[in-house]
């Protein structure tokens, strides 16, 4: 952090995360004043964005959230950076070898519950090898151990909150919708 000052707004539904950042942190001796969280609604946070002695803005999130928050930023000709529910696809060429690749696909989609801006959402693969790829990531996304998140057997656990569940189920109602099959 080269001795610049930090503030972090997390989102809501996962402020714990936050807090505990800042504990490794200290614990990792990063001087206690110098990353700070702020548990607030985003009305505040906006007057904080705002503020004269803030000079830059960066924001993982959705588009919504970046459009919000770029503007305010804008407003007052902050550098920013926005980070905008993007995730970065895996390409599968024809030389790939299947069993690395879908090894670490599947890793790359349940890290961390599959809730990361950075998880693996997209596969472009080449015609060559789209059916053993298919198949095998299927396949290995079937034997993920799901459940409780807290027992170390446990792969895959549920999502964050209703709302999460409520989104993801309505994004895989209209892909079917939209004539995807589910696998």
């Amino acid at each position: 952090m080269t001795g610049n000052g930090c503030i972090l707004k997390h989102a809501s539904i996962c402020t714990d995360s936050g807090l505990r950042l800042r504990e490794l942190c200290i614990e990792a001796g990063l001087p206690k004043d110098l990353f700070q969280i702020i548990v607030t609604d985003h009305d505040v946070s906006d007057k904080l964005i705002a503020h004269p002695r803030v000079r830059r803005v960066t924001l993982t999130g959705s588009e919504a959230a970046g459009r919000h928050v770029g503007a305010v930023a804008a407003k007052a000709l902050k550098k920013t950076v926005l980070e905008l529910g993007s995730n970065d696809a895996y390409l599968v060429l024809e030389d790939a070898d299947i069993e690395t690749v879908v090894k670490f696909s599947v890793m790359g989609r349940i890290y961390n519950n599959g809730e990361t801006c950075i998880s693996a959402k997209r596969f472009i693969v080449t015609d060559k090898v789209y059916d053993p790829f298919v198949d095998a990531f299927v396949a290995q996304m079937k034997a993920i151990t799901k459940g409780d998140p807290t027992d170390q057997n446990s792969q895959l656990g549920p999502l964050s909150s209703q709302d999460q569940f409520d989104t993801v189920r309505g994004q895989v109602d209209d892909s079917v919708a939209k004539g995807a099959t589910i696998l």
